[in-house]
C-alpha cells in the first residue's frame, strides 16, 4: 500500500458540523506521478499540506501544485490527485452545512472545484495551520482543530 489514512472524531460541540479530522500520507514509496482516485463523499474537505510537498489536481483542465491550504468542494464525481513525493496532509470534513455554520460560506461556492482555504478561514487561520504543523502529538493536533473551529463559531455568532 502506497498510503497511509486514518480518521479521527471532532469534539462532540462539532459533530453535527464536522464529519471528521484524518491525516494522510500518501506516494509512501515516492513513485513518479503517483496517481490516486478519490470517490465524492458529499462533503467539504480543509485540507493543510503538513510539509513542503503538495499533491495536484487539476483545475482548467491542467494539473497543478494545490495550494498550502486548500478546500476541496462538493465533487460531482471521482477524480484523480497525483503525487510526485511523499505529501503528508491534515483534513477537516466538514458537512456542507457546516461550512457555512463555522466560517459562513455558502458550500455552492466550491461545487467541482478546490480553491486556497485563507479565502474562508479568516485571520487565526495561518496561525492555526503554522501551529498545526509545529505540532508532532496527534491528540494535541485534534484539540487544537476542535478550538479554532470552536473559536470561530463563537466569533461568527458574536
Amino acid at each position: 500500500m502506497n498510503t497511509r489514512f486514518s480518521e479521527y472524531r471532532p469534539s462532540s460541540p462539532l459533530r453535527s458540523l464536522v464529519q471528521t479530522y484524518w491525516t494522510g500520507d500518501f506516494n509512501l514509496h515516492s513513485e513518479h506521478q503517483f496517481v490516486q482516485s478519490v470517490v465524492p463523499n458529499g462533503c467539504i474537505e480543509l485540507i493543510i499540506h503538513l510539509s513542503g510537498n503538495h499533491c495536484e489536481l487539476i483545475k482548467g483542465g491542467q494539473w497543478g501544485k494545490t495550494p498550502q491550504f486548500m478546500v476541496i468542494g462538493l465533487q460531482m464525481g471521482t477524480y484523480q490527485v497525483r503525487f510526485n513525493k511523499t505529501v503528508q496532509v491534515f483534513g477537516i470534513r466538514f458537512y456542507p452545512d457546516g461550512i457555512y455554520s463555522i466560517f459562513g460560506i455558502p458550500p455552492s461556492q466550491f461545487t467541482g472545484t478546490f480553491e486556497e482555504a485563507q479565502v474562508i478561514a479568516g485571520d487565526d487561520f495561518e496561525e492555526y495551520c503554522r501551529r498545526l504543523r509545529d505540532t508532532r502529538n496527534l491528540p494535541a493536533k485534534i484539540s487544537l482543530t476542535d478550538n479554532f473551529l470552536l473559536r470561530a463559531i463563537a466569533q461568527r455568532s458574536s
